[in-house]
């Protein structure tokens, strides 16, 4: 397999994570009433920072990778850029993504409530993916599953939010599948005639 099309899937994968994430939490904000304060209903909760912290640093991270500086590297003329490797970057990515879905499920409702949990689980599925070795997906899905465990015992969702995170955890579940199966079409690699 390409490690170039590996990393450009990783690319594809956290943008898509970034922008259902910030859909999601739109779907939250949007549903918040102005005068929530005043009959002690949780306040409109912004989430961009967790979804800045997550874009900022893992696309830059992959961007900084060997495989991608191909594609920037010649706006810097003669200048040399040895890159991140793949094996260096991807573990950073995925790890930013667990702790900062963790947030995200901790602060909207946790592990039973919040729209962000499907997250939770595409996590350690891309990074098999993406030929991540074996140990590491079995770290992922440890962390993830600790995560998930520890995080039932959050505090649940207001009430006067649960209608719109039913809305986001349907868009978050559904745009997980779908990125998870893009990402499988997008990396693998089939027999002649079989696919």
């Amino acid at each position: 397999m390409n490690t170039q099309t590996i990393v450009s899937g990783a690319l594809l994968a956290q943008v898509v994570i970034g922008v259902v994430m910030f859909c999601a939490a739109s779907i939250l904000q949007a549903s918040s009433p102005r005068t929530a304060f005043l009959r002690g209903e949780p306040t409109v909760v912004s989430y961009g920072t967790e979804l800045l912290v997550l874009l900022l640093l893992t696309l830059a991270m992959l961007l900084a990778t060997t495989e991608m500086s191909g594609s920037w590297g010649a706006l810097f003329r003669n200048t040399n850029f040895v890159g991140l490797s793949r094996e260096a970057a991807l573990p950073v990515v995925f790890v930013v993504d667990i702790l900062i879905t963790a947030r995200l499920v901790h602060r909207t409702g946790g592990s039973l409530d919040s729209p962000f949990q499907p997250v939770f689980f595409l996590i350690p599925t891309l990074a098999l993916l993406l030929y991540e070795p074996s140990i590491r997906i079995a770290f992922y899905s440890f962390l993830v599953s600790t995560l998930f465990i520890v995080l039932l015992r959050a505090r649940p969702l207001h009430n006067s939010l649960r209608p719109a995170a039913r809305t986001a955890y349907a868009l978050v579940s559904i745009a997980s599948l779908g990125l998870a199966v893009a990402i499988g079409l997008l990396t693998r690699t089939c027999p002649e005639n079989l696919c």
